[in-house]
């Protein structure tokens, strides 16, 4: 009888063990295999995304804001829909109808409806089974030994998250407005040299790279690493030394806050927070911001400055907004920072 109640036990006490550990075997098995071979998503179907296992990203596709007939193969705040914060095509949006799968052959691809390819990953040899949208906003794909062979936070658009690290030679790019994302004027460079730096690209007579702002971490043969860490902190980092802090104000708790830090479309580098527990409409508040002033670190003198040609910047309740020059009218009323034109008699603008 004693034997029998030691064996009961036991196998209670497994039991037991089992069911606490049966959220954290589900968990990794979600995160190492949650999409497999032939897996797909399509375009226009609203319910068409893969989520994180915590539900805070979704990856699929996003229409665009000025043009619901065009989508984005993207990663957004599931919560927060319109704020995309990775994208594999912004310079090339696909049609209703568009897929992105993972194929028996190998290949995670986003097809357009008449199965042409707009954009293939891994694109060496490496043979993917399976593929995760993991907690931290990275969607990944693996191969059968569980290797990370590709990555999101490999490839970064204008957003980095935390937990996500930049090495050298890495760049985020603006997006061209606040809801288009096609690729923009400026940039966030961390290069071969070590030396972390805003630049405006002037396409005049070519395209010009102006700085406007920079670390002056120049180190030979550097080997830095831009760092966004779990707790919200923004660093420039050699091996285990910081070198160079972004973040000056306190962030937020991560389980109070999500966090994010972007390239934004005017220029300026601004680390972000939004409130859990709160609907503010997508509006996210900025903890930190390089630039303080971009009116003044872009000089209209030496290019045709942060507004554009023949406009000026100016600071309004902490934020840039651009005026035409007299006789002047903006050239898209809807987006100040394309330049103006020359007034006439015709003009509609």
């Amino acid at each position: 009888m004693a034997s029998f109640n030691l064996h009961y036990l036991y196998s209670l006490s497994l039991l037991l063990l089992l069911l606490l550990l049966l959220p954290f075997l589900s968990t990794v098995f979600s995160l190492n295999c949650m999409i497999n071979f032939n897996a797909s998503l399509s375009s226009g179907d609203a319910n068409s995304y893969w989520l994180s296992p915590n539900e805070e990203f979704a990856f699929g596709f996003r229409s665009l804001p000025s043009n619901k007939n065009l989508f984005l193969l993207a990663i957004w705040f599931h919560k927060i829909p319109d704020t995309i914060v990775w994208s594999a095509n912004p310079n090339s949006p696909v049609l209703p109808g568009s897929t992105v799968q993972l194929t028996s052959e190998g290949k995670f691809e986003l097809l357009n409806p008449n199965n042409s390819k707009v954009w293939v990953r891994p694109t060496n040899q490496a043979k993917p089974i399976c593929g995760a949208m993991n907690d931290n906003g990275n969607f990944v794909v693996l191969d059968e030994a569980n290797n990370v062979i590709w990555q999101s936070f490999q490839e970064p658009t204008d957003t980095i998250l935390p937990g996500q690290s930049l090495g050298t030679p890495s760049t985020l790019t603006s997006r061209l407005a606040p809801d288009d994302y096609r690729d923009g004027h400026f940039g966030l460079v961390l290069q071969e040299d070590g030396n972390l730096v805003l630049y405006y690209n002037a396409k005049v007579n070519g395209t010009i790279a102006l700085p406007y702002w920079a670390t002056e971490t120049i180190k030979n043969n550097a080997s830095y690493n831009f760092v966004y860490d779990v707790n919200g902190h923004i660093f420039l980092q050699d091996g285990v030394k910081i070198i160079y802090r972004f973040t000056e104000n306190v962030a937020g708790l991560s389980q109070d806050f999500y966090h994010m830090a972007r390239m934004d479309f005017n220029g300026i580098f601004a680390q972000y927070r939004y409130p859990k527990s709160c609907n503010c409409n997508g509006n996210w508040s900025v903890v930190h911001k390089i630039p303080t002033d971009i009116c003044m670190a872009i000089s209209p003198e030496s290019s045709s400055g942060v507004c554009g040609f023949n406009s000026y910047s100016f600071i309004i309740n902490g934020e840039p907004d651009c005026l035409c020059l007299d006789n002047y009218s903006y050239l898209n009323r809807s987006d100040h920072y394309r330049g103006c034109r020359l007034q006439t008699k015709f003009s509609t603008a």
